[in-house]
């Protein structure tokens, strides 16, 4: 708004207030420059004016005390506060207008709106602030509190928003932002989401901070559900994770192996890296890992792998030699870690050809640990003869 325009509708307004103050000032002077009363205008529904008391003349102008417009169909109050004229002067300190009740509709909505206008002698500075609620459609929904600030001396506009939450979830990207704010060349959230609805992956972003001294944030989660290297391997699960400047930049990333060989094997497991800043070294591990190896000669399956540091675990090694007709199985192996292997209990069996007859059904040999030592056991099976008369 103008200069000129806003003297304008103070003129106005300064015009009815004057025909219904200065009666007041007058009869109230007590001859000190000071005036006190107060009065109320109304017409309801409509319009009414509060004039508080404590108007003061000086130095011929005529200072008056707060007034107050409540204007119903405008659904909004004002308040100027230090209005002065007279003596070719005319300034206020503050026009604040108030909104009464939320306005608006379901696609938008404000509500707590304030906008306060300072006077000439600071340039017309202003503060603009609002609720404001949007849902355009079911897709889309934001709100929090926006600010325009116009420092007059300075001629300078500023922008805030305060406890913004946004949430868009649309093609190709979706985003999620929860407790924005920005201020002076600063601007944070406590948590930022942008997604691809299409393959499931996206990037995370929490503890977002960005101002005059760079950009900081809590941890940047980059994740991906699923990468097919054509038929013979998969990864899946994808997830990085590198920590903020305050963390000195700790890097952790995730992955699920599968490699398939078809009839010949199968191998799968979770793989993990890490870079601990603080020694500045690269850490691997793997856990719930799996494998088989399948042929005419040899059958191996290795389950409940896992690497840590330099030992690896394995549950259970089963094997089978189908031609010699032997299989096994060995439980509880740990390798690495300085001590060699060693393992808790082992098995092996040997099952001769049905076809042979006989008597002899096979046998068994059986490790078990037991106070760092291995008990050997040995088991023939044997066809049980039936008693003769």
């Amino acid at each position: 708004m103008s200069n000129k325009r806003l003297r304008r509708w103070f003129l106005i307004l300064v015009v009815g207030v004057v025909v219904f103050a200065l009666p007041l000032a007058a009869s109230a002077d007590d001859g000190t420059g000071s005036t006190d009363g107060s009065a109320q205008i109304a017409i309801p529904g409509i319009f009414s004016l509060l004039m508080g008391s404590g108007g003061t003349t000086e130095g011929g102008a005529l200072v008056l005390g707060p007034m107050e417009f409540d204007v119903a169909s405008m659904n909004s109050t004002a308040k100027v506060e230090g209005l002065t004229f007279g003596n070719g002067e005319f300034d206020w300190d503050a026009v604040t207008i108030t909104q009464n009740e939320p306005s608006g509709s379901p696609a938008l909505m404000v509500s707590d709106a304030q906008a306060t206008v300072q006077g000439p002698s600071t340039g017309y500075t202003s503060n603009v602030t609002a609720h404001v609620s949007m849902q355009p459609n079911e897709a889309v929904q934001a709100e929090g509190t926006i600010g325009l600030s116009y420092d007059g001396l300075a001629r300078q506009m500023g922008l805030m928003i305060g406890n913004a939450n946004v949430v868009a979830n649309t093609a190709p990207v979706s985003v999620e932002v929860s407790n924005l704010n920005t201020g002076v060349g600063t601007l944070s959230a406590d948590e930022i989401r942008l997604g691809n609805p299409a393959t499931g992956g996206g990037v995370n972003v929490t503890g977002f901070q960005s101002g005059s001294s760079g950009m900081s944030w809590d941890a940047l989660t980059a994740y991906y559900p699923e990468v097919q290297l054509g038929d013979a391997a998969s990864l899946s699960d994808l997830t990085l994770i590198v920590h903020g400047p305050e963390s000195g930049y700790g890097a952790e990333a995730g992955v699920r192996v599968e490699m398939n060989a078809g009839d010949l094997g199968h191998v799968e497991g979770n793989i993990g890296m890490m870079y601990d800043p603080s020694s500045g070294k690269f850490y691997a591990a793997m856990s719930d890992g799996s494998a088989t190896l399948s042929t005419d000669a040899l059958q191996v399956e290795l389950s409940g792998i896992s690497y840590m540091g330099s030992v690896m675990t394995i549950d259970s090694v089963t094997f089978a030699l189908p031609a010699a007709r032997i299989d096994g199985e060995i439980a509880g192996v740990t390798a690495g870690g300085g001590e060699g292997m060693d393992f808790e209990q082992a098995w092996i069996r040997y099952l001769p050809d049905p076809a042979a007859g006989g008597a002899f059904q096979g046998v068994q040999f059986t490790l078990q640990k037991a106070q760092g030592s291995y008990l050997i056991t040995t088991q023939t099976l044997l066809t049980p003869v039936a008693p003769t008369e």
